[in-house]
């Protein structure tokens, strides 16, 4: 039986930028890319430590978008054990505060939002809350 997982699939423009910008934050190394004719990613592949996430370009045929003025609709959580240190390095590489970092009952953690609108929780989990009950 394979194991189930959720993988993250971004809508970002200009893809290029974006991967460049989870590269200098995320320390991100990129899998594999593909590229249309006129130049947009139409996909890449994308790994921090064993988590894969994907991106692309917002263009024609695929009809979606990045997240718009009203706000986000999903959250990313990144976990990892040096959360202060990715937290500020993502602020260094052009992401904005959406939270400030803290540490609380849920472990060490604060938000930021990337230059292409997705919202990432970065945080490294206290082991006494499990991974259920923790910010979003």
């Amino acid at each position: 039986m394979s194991e189930t997982s959720i993988v993250p699939y971004l809508c970002v423009s200009p893809a290029i930028e974006a991967i460049a910008f989870y590269k200098a934050a995320f320390d991100a190394e990129e899998i594999a890319r593909e590229q249309v004719p006129t130049g947009e990613i139409s996909h890449c592949r994308m790994r921090v430590g064993k988590a894969t996430f994907y991106l692309a370009d917002s263009y024609p045929p695929e009809k979606w978008a990045p997240p718009g003025p009203e706000g986000h609709s999903v959250g990313i959580q990144f976990r990892v054990e040096n959360s202060r240190d990715v937290y500020d390095r993502a602020i260094a590489a052009g992401a904005t505060v959406g939270r400030e970092f803290k540490s609380d009952d849920y472990g060490d953690w604060g938000i930021v939002v990337d230059p292409f609108g997705h919202r990432w929780t970065i945080i490294r989990l206290n082991e006494k809350f499990g991974t259920e009950n923790v910010p979003a």
